[in-house]
C-alpha cells in the first residue's frame, strides 16, 4: 500500500491531552490514513522526526488576519509557528458584510483593509470566501461575523439604538453570513460602534446564531484585557449566553492586578450552573489595539471623519483631557504604559517603538495633544499601540485554568512586503512561546496539556470535527517541532522575528514548512460551517 507522506520515528502527542507515544503517521489524499508502530507501506515522501514531537497543527482561536491573508497568502508569521487554522472575524470586526452606503466607515474599522492598500470589492462573506480561495492560502480559516461590522453596514457609526427595521436588517445580514459558512457572531463591546449597543441588541442578534447552533465570541464591555474592571462585562457575556443558549467565548481574558483582581469566579459560577462559557488568552503581558481606541467613545460618534473634525478643536481636546478615557484613568494617567508600534504618517514613523510619554516629550506637547495630532496625520487609521497593562501573574493564572485555550489576538505578518511592519510579538511568537517558555522553562503546564489547548480544545470550540487531533481519517494538519529548542524570538522592541524549533508544518497533507522554511505551498482551505 502506498502513501503520499510518512512521518517516521516521532513522538506523537495526539492533541487530546494524552501523553506522547511512539508511532509513524501515514498520509494519503490529504488525510491521516494510518498511525502505526509497524511498517504500513511505502510513501513518496519520508520525514524523519527522530527526537521531535509530532502533533496536530495549532488552531488559533482568536486572530485578525482577514486582510493580511489577501495581500500575502503565504501567512508567514503564523504558519512558521505551527499554526494551520485561524479563527477570524473577532472583536466585532469581520471582512463582511459591506454595504455601499457605509463602505468608507467600514474601511476605517479597527482592523482596517485601508492600511494595506486593499481594494474591498466584495459585499458578502460568500464573496470574501471566494476571494480567499481564488488567491490561495497557506492556512485554513474559520470565520465569525462581527456585530460591529454588521451595525456599520446598516447604521454607520452612530451612538443610538437601532430602530426595528434596522434590527431586522442586521438579523438578515447575520443570517446570510451563516448561510455563507460562518460559525458564530463576534462582539467588541468596548469598541465603536458596538459600545453604543445595549445588551438587548446583542441578545436579539445572538438568537440568529442560536438558530444555526453557532457560538458567540466577545471582547467584553468595559475594556476587555486592558486592565479596566471587567466583572460587569463578564456577567453581560454570561447573561447573553443564558438568554440565548449560545456558547460564549471570552476573548483575551486575564485577571486584573490587585486590588481589582476578580479572578475567574464569574466563569466558574456560570459553568457550575450549566452556562457554556470558556475563554482564550495570549502569553504576553501587553495587549494591543488601534490608537483611536484610546479616545472616549463619544469622540467617535458619527465616524472617523467627524472624529478628525472634533479632535482638531481645542475645546474638544480639553474635554478629552478632563474626562481621560477608561484605559488611561485606570492607570493614573501614566502614558509610559502605551508603546506606539505602527504609525501610518511617514512624518511620524520616527516615533515607532516609543511610548506616548516619550513622543509627547519629543513634540513638546501634552500627551493627549500628541495622540490627537498623530491621529489627524494618519486620518485616524493604520496606527497601533501596545498596552503594557496586563498583570503577568494573571496571565499565568489563565494558563492554569481548565477553561482557557490559546489565542494569539494577532495578525499575519512577514519579514518582507506590505506586511513587513512593526506590531506585537504575538504575531510571530505566541505558540512557540507557550511551548518554550511556559512548558519547557517554567513548567507552568505540561506539554500534552499545552498542545490540547492549541488543538482539540479550540477545534471543539470552532465546531471543527475533522481536525485538532491526530487520528486516522482526520485531515492531515500536522506540526513537527523540537521540544528542546522551540522558542519565540520576537520581542516588544524587535517584534519581527520568526521563532525557532518548528521544523515541519503540514496543511491538508502538503508540506508547507520544511526544516523551518516556507515551501510556498498554499494548501489551506476555507472551512465553511454547516449546521
Amino acid at each position: 500500500m502506498s502513501f503520499d507522506l510518512v512521518i517516521k520515528n516521532g513522538r506523537i502527542i495526539d492533541g487530546a491531552g494524552n501523553p506522547w507515544y511512539n508511532a509513524d503517521v501515514y498520509v494519503r489524499d490529504g488525510r491521516i490514513a494510518e498511525i502505526s508502530r509497524a511498517y504500513a507501506g511505502e510513501a513518496e515522501r519520508v520525514i524523519d522526526a527522530k527526537g521531535l514531537i509530532v502533533c496536530p497543527g495549532f488552531l488559533d482561536m482568536h486572530n485578525h488576519s482577514e486582510y493580511g491573508l489577501l495581500v500575502n497568502p503565504r501567512a508567514e508569521s503564523f504558519i512558521r509557528q505551527g499554526v494551520t487554522t485561524l479563527s477570524i472575524g473577532h472583536c466585532g470586526f469581520s471582512p463582511a458584510p459591506v454595504s455601499d452606503r457605509y463602505k468608507q466607515e467600514f474601511m476605517k474599522l479597527t482592523v482596517s483593509p485601508e492600511g494595506l492598500g486593499l481594494d474591498v470589492d466584495w459585499h458578502t462573506y460568500g464573496e470574501y470566501f471566494a476571494k480567499v480561495e481564488g488567491n490561495g492560502t497557506a492556512l485554513n480559516i474559520r470565520a465569525l461575523v462581527g456585530h460591529g461590522t454588521v451595525r456599520t453596514a446598516v447604521m454607520g457609526v452612530e451612538d443610538r439604538d437601532p430602530n426595528p427595521d434596522e434590527l431586522d436588517e442586521m438579523k438578515t445580514l447575520i443570517d446570510q453570513a451563516f448561510t455563507d459558512g460562518v460559525v458564530g457572531v463576534s462582539t467588541g463591546l468596548t469598541y465603536v460602534p458596538a459600545c453604543y449597543s445595549k445588551t438587548e441588541e446583542i441578545v436579539e442578534l445572538c438568537k440568529v446564531a442560536a438558530k444555526y447552533g453557532g457560538i458567540h465570541a466577545t471582547h467584553i464591555r468595559s475594556g476587555g484585557d486592558e486592565g479596566v474592571d471587567r466583572k460587569a462585562g463578564v456577567q453581560e457575556a454570561i447573561e447573553i449566553s443564558e438568554k440565548t443558549g449560545v456558547p460564549v467565548e471570552i476573548a483575551h481574558y486575564t485577571p486584573a492586578p490587585p486590588p481589582r483582581q476578580e479572578g475567574y469566579g464569574p466563569v466558574e459560577e456560570a459553568r457550575g450552573r450549566g452556562v457554556d462559557v470558556t475563554f482564550d488568552a495570549y502569553p504576553y503581558d501587553a495587549g494591543g489595539t488601534a490608537l483611536s481606541a484610546l479616545l472616549p467613545s463619544w469622540v467617535m460618534d458619527g465616524g472617523y471623519a467627524k472624529m478628525i473634525d472634533r479632535i482638531r478643536r481645542r475645546d474638544v481636546r480639553e474635554r478629552i483631557k478632563k474626562e481621560q478615557s477608561p484605559l488611561l484613568r485606570q492607570y493614573g494617567g501614566d502614558w509610559s504604559h502605551f508603546l506606539i508600534t505602527q504609525l501610518k504618517s511617514e512624518e511620524h514613523e520616527k516615533y515607532e517603538g516609543k511610548t506616548i510619554e516619550e513622543i509627547a516629550d519629543a513634540m513638546g506637547a501634552d500627551p493627549w495633544d500628541a495622540v490627537c495630532d498623530l491621529l489627524i496625520k494618519s486620518n485616524g487609521i493604520g496606527s497601533l499601540v501596545l498596552l503594557h497593562l496586563r498583570y503577568i501573574e494573571g496571565v499565568y493564572n489563565a494558563y492554569r485554568h481548565p477553561a482557557m485555550m490559546v489565542g494569539s489576538d494577532g495578525r499575519v505578518a512577514a519579514s518582507y512586503g506590505v506586511l513587513n511592519k512593526r506590531g506585537h510579538p504575538r504575531w510571530y511568537g505566541t505558540y512557540p512561546r507557550v511551548l518554550g517558555r511556559y512548558v519547557r522553562e517554567m513548567k507552568l503546564i505540561t506539554l500534552q496539556d499545552a498542545i490540547r489547548r492549541m488543538t482539540s480544545f479550540p477545534a471543539q470550540r470552532m465546531l471543527i470535527r475533522d481536525r485538532g487531533v491526530l487520528r486516522e481519517g482526520m485531515w492531515a494538519d500536522i506540526a513537527v517541532f523540537n521540544p528542546e529548542t522551540v522558542i519565540d524570538m520576537a520581542t516588544y522592541i524587535s517584534p519581527q522575528l520568526y521563532p525557532v524549533g518548528i521544523e515541519y508544518v503540514i496543511v491538508n497533507g502538503q508540506v508547507t514548512i520544511e526544516e523551518g522554511e516556507h515551501t510556498g505551498a498554499l494548501a489551506g482551505r476555507v472551512l465553511r460551517y454547516k449546521r
